[in-house]
């Protein structure tokens, strides 16, 4: 069994890595050591110290899909060790994966976190095994994260298994890949359903316990997953939640909308969010009206992707359960003002900006 290495973090950051860390899979990570061994020859020895600097990775993924990665940086110079890391993901997207099977750079590279490292290399383990297709289970459509084995599921920080099998009759809450990555990106045009959609009047959008409806969100957690839930939202900054809310309304032209929600229980279907994403460039995202999970997870990872197009990077992006479950919604934070930033670049969109 390979021992994980423990990057030096302080307070909350470090209790809630240890939170984390309580929950995940070492036996899983073996089988998945194991599995890179045998694919690529390489011994790892450390599972985050080894794969960090992206090299396996992407000598791992040209052997799945030969020809993936054109390019892999052989240096111990820091940006191009994400580089590399980066070049995995989008190869991952290529193949197949969804964008809540991803880490994120940040978090292998710098937090040093195994389990999102653990959860992307199951779901391609999977996947390559399926010869490629995604054949998502049950249990990523209820926490939008991760993906399991039948033998040792994966856990993800919610502490729910995800490794069942998957239904013939279930859907899969997907992400719209990027245009590079495949040809079903969505049109820069509003399609016919698009021009149907109407934005929710205040008067008419749901209670805050209509919008969690389906989903546990940070007033119903418990034990763990509460704690953890609390320790991120206390380290968020209530100016700068106010700022983005602001921001917000201000660009779907719907002041004071958020009302007495909390950010989370205001951005938890989605909506809100590909409506921020339409306002700034017409017709970019459909949008998903009903209540039911795998449909707000999918609007949640459309928004995410048409981030990464409008030139929001992966380090200010967020994974899907970081806001459908509230495990990190000072991730959700930074992405938006990330967004923010970014929609001064795009042509046509008059604002509002944040300062």
């Amino acid at each position: 069994m390979s021992s994980r290495n423990q990057s030096q973090s302080f307070g909350l950051d470090a209790q809630n890595k240890r939170i984390m860390e309580s929950k995940y899979d070492t036996a899983l990570e073996a089988e998945v050591i194991a599995w890179i061994t045998q694919k690529t020859g390489i011994s790892v020895s450390n599972f985050i110290t080894d794969l960090k600097d992206g090299v396996t990775l992407c000598k791992l993924m040209n052997i799945i899909n030969p020809g993936s990665i054109k390019t892999i940086n052989q240096t111990k110079m820091p940006f191009k060790q994400m580089e590399n890391l980066n070049w995995f993901l989008e190869a991952c997207r290529s193949y197949g994966l969804k964008e809540y099977d991803l880490f994120r750079t940040v978090d292998v590279y710098e937090n040093e976190l195994p389990m999102p490292l653990l959860n992307t290399l199951v779901a391609l383990k999977r996947n390559a095994e399926g010869g490629g297709k995604a054949t998502p289970s049950p249990a990523q459509r209820s926490v939008g994260s991760g993906v399991g084995s039948s033998k040792s599921p994966a856990v993800s920080p919610a502490g729910k298994s995800i490794g069942a099998t998957p239904s013939p009759s279930s859907k899969s809450a997907g992400v719209t890949p990027s245009p590079k990555t495949s040809p079903q990106t969505p049109s820069a045009g509003p399609s016919p359903s698009q021009a149907s959609y109407s934005a929710p009047s205040a008067q008419s959008k749901p209670s805050p316990s209509a919008a969690s409806q389906g989903s546990t969100t940070s007033s119903q957690k418990y034990g763990l997953d509460k704690e953890a839930a609390q320790k991120t939202i206390s380290k968020l900054s209530n100016e700068d939640i106010q700022k983005v809310t602001k921001w917000i309304e201000g660009v779907i032209k719907r002041p004071g909308d958020c009302g007495s929600q909390t950010l989370g229980q205001w951005l938890h279907s989605g909506i809100v969010l590909c409506e921020v994403i339409n306002a700034i460039k017409p017709g970019m995202i459909k949008i998903h009206t009903k209540s039911m999970p795998f449909m707000q997870m999918e609007n949640i990872t459309h928004y995410c992707d048409a981030c990464r197009t409008l030139g929001v990077g992966d380090y200010n992006n967020f994974r899907t359960d970081d806001l459908y479950e509230e495990h990190n919604m000072q991730q959700v934070v930074q992405n938006i003002m990330g967004l923010a930033r970014a929609a001064k670049s795009v042509p046509g969109f008059s604002g509002p900006f944040l300062e």
